[in-house]
């Protein structure tokens, strides 16, 4: 091996360090992106290690505190993100545990309030789905999805339900206001189903809206 390519190499991937901690493989790339070869990426990966200027198991738990400290993120998109940096799943697994239950159903919480702080006009039906969209789109268990959604929608009562059908209902009546009585009613009535409103209550907006 060529003593001065490594040594280049070797002060790439200090200054690449220098940023921020890396995974081995992050370091991997980073080296072979730039034409150094196996041996040459491999001796300098050696030396890092030794000098534990790389360490992938100190990297997994500072990564994973750094998503449960700074991001929103559930459990399978921190794992997808290690996974990504090379990290093995035995490593994944054992770290993971730092990401303990009761934290997940907090923040999960959290996103469930600032769904339904978005969504006020929406059918109860409709806001638990919505949750759930997001809740699995960030990464979260479904047990966890589950518990998150019945909890936070104890402090949402029928009310949203009454509230909700007043926008959408006249959103519907407007849409429809030129159809005779009897299509208008049958089309208003399919529109508020489709928005997750229960037929009792559906029935009663269109008997005060539209029979009073």
């Amino acid at each position: 091996m060529n003593r001065e390519t490594i040594q280049k190499a070797y002060r790439l991937a200090l200054q690449f360090l220098s940023y921020r901690m890396r995974s081995e493989k992050e370091v991997q790339t980073y080296l072979t992106e730039r034409d150094f070869s196996e041996e040459t990426v491999l001796e300098v990966l050696r030396r890092l290690r030794e000098r534990k200027y790389v360490n992938d198991e100190e990297f997994t738990k500072a990564y994973i505190n750094t998503q449960i400290n700074t991001t929103d993120k559930g459990p399978k998109l921190i794992q997808n993100g290690l996974r990504e940096k090379g990290i093995s799943n035995h490593l994944i697994e054992e770290y993971m545990t730092l990401f303990v239950e009761e934290v997940q159903l907090e923040k999960a919480m959290k996103l469930c309030k600032k769904v339904a702080g978005k969504k006020k006009n929406v059918s109860t039906i409709q806001l638990r789905k919505d949750m759930q969209t997001v809740l699995m789109r960030k990464g979260y268990e479904q047990r966890t999805i589950q518990e998150a959604i019945a909890i936070s929608m104890e402090e949402i009562d029928e009310a949203q339900n009454e509230s909700a059908i007043i926008v959408q209902g006249e959103k519907a009546l407007r849409k429809y206001r030129n159809e005779p009585i009897d299509k208008q009613k049958l089309k208003i009535k399919q529109y508020l189903y489709r928005k997750g409103f229960s037929l009792d209550t559906i029935d009663r907006f269109i008997e005060e809206r539209i029979e009073e």
